[in-house]
C-alpha cells in the first residue's frame, strides 16, 4: 500500500497491509501433529452463518473445537489436542462473532 502525505513535499512511504479484520493467525505454541500432519499455526477467519449453524447444538469446548476446526481448515482431532492458551486466544478471537 502507498501512502501521500498532503503535507510539506515528502517522499511517499510504503506501509505495510494491515491484516483483514475478520481474520487472525495464531502460531501455536507447540506443534500439533495428526498422522503425517503437522500443524503449527491456525489461520482463522470469520465464521459463515452456515458454519454458527452447524455448531449451535453443541456446547462449551466441543462448539469452540468444532467451529475452529471449520474456519481453520485443520481436522478437528487436530484442534482437540492444541494447548490451552493457544485454544483461549482462538475462543477469543471467535466470541465476538456471537454478541
Amino acid at each position: 500500500m502507498l501512502t501521500i502525505s498532503d503535507g510539506p513535499a515528502e517522499a511517499p512511504t510504503e506501509t505495510a497491509a494491515a491484516p483483514a479484520p475478520g481474520t487472525l493467525t495464531i502460531t501455536l505454541k507447540q506443534p500439533v501433529e495428526l498422522g503425517p500432519l503437522v500443524f503449527t499455526e491456525l489461520k482463522l477467519r470469520e465464521p459463515t452463518g452456515a458454519e454458527m449453524i452447524a455448531v449451535d447444538s453443541k456446547r462449551g469446548w466441543a462448539m469452540d473445537i468444532a467451529l475452529i476446526a471449520l474456519v481453520s481448515g485443520v481436522p478437528e482431532p487436530a484442534v482437540a489436542r492444541i494447548g490451552g492458551g493457544d485454544l483461549m486466544k482462538a475462543r477469543k478471537f471467535l466470541d465476538h462473532f456471537f454478541e
